[in-house]
């Protein structure tokens, strides 16, 4: 049995055990490096306002970079009748309480290594809303690494609060 086990322990073979185990090493730290620094964010509707009227969209909204990398939003779409409505990329007045002002956020919004930011966005539909907007709605968010992320969201509860 000793010298089965000296035959097995040759330099051709400690050499493969070697470049067996850096290979599986190898292999898992890319794993590793994927899984921590692809684009990962998770968007969330908190409250909303819509006003058939006016023809407007306000939303308040959570957006959380899990990624280990930092990212950048250039722009958060709604889809609506088929088209994408992009929400105002400069800062909108949404309302005004007291002596305070809420304005949308302004874009591109820079957002550091897992962390996360909230705001509100404004949409404002060029027609008329011909019907009440579905408590799901698609969303495209467009970012500086990759293709747009395509997001389906509940809207959730109405917020009175947030009416102008």
């Amino acid at each position: 049995m000793y010298n089965m086990f000296l035959n097995l322990l040759t330099r051709e073979n400690i050499s493969l055990i070697l470049s067996i185990i850096g290979s599986v090493g190898a292999v898992s730290s890319w794993v590793y490096n994927y899984i921590t620094r692809r684009k990962n964010i998770s968007f969330r509707i908190i409250n909303y306002d819509y006003d058939i009227d006016d023809n407007y969209l306000n939303l308040y909204f959570h957006l959380t970079n899990n990624s280990e990398l930092p990212i950048t939003i250039n722009e958060i779409d709604i889809e609506y009748n088929k088209e994408e409505v992009c929400c105002c990329l400069i800062p909108f007045s949404i309302a005004n309480v007291g002596d305070k002002s809420f304005t949308s956020v302004s874009f591109p919004l820079s957002i550091a290594p897992l962390c996360s930011c909230s705001g509100y966005l404004h949409f404002a539909f060029s027609d008329r809303i011909q019907e009440p907007l579905s408590t799901i709605q698609n969303f495209v968010i467009r970012t500086n690494r990759g293709k747009a992320l395509k997001e389906q969201l509940s809207l959730g509860e109405e917020n009175p609060y947030i009416k102008v």
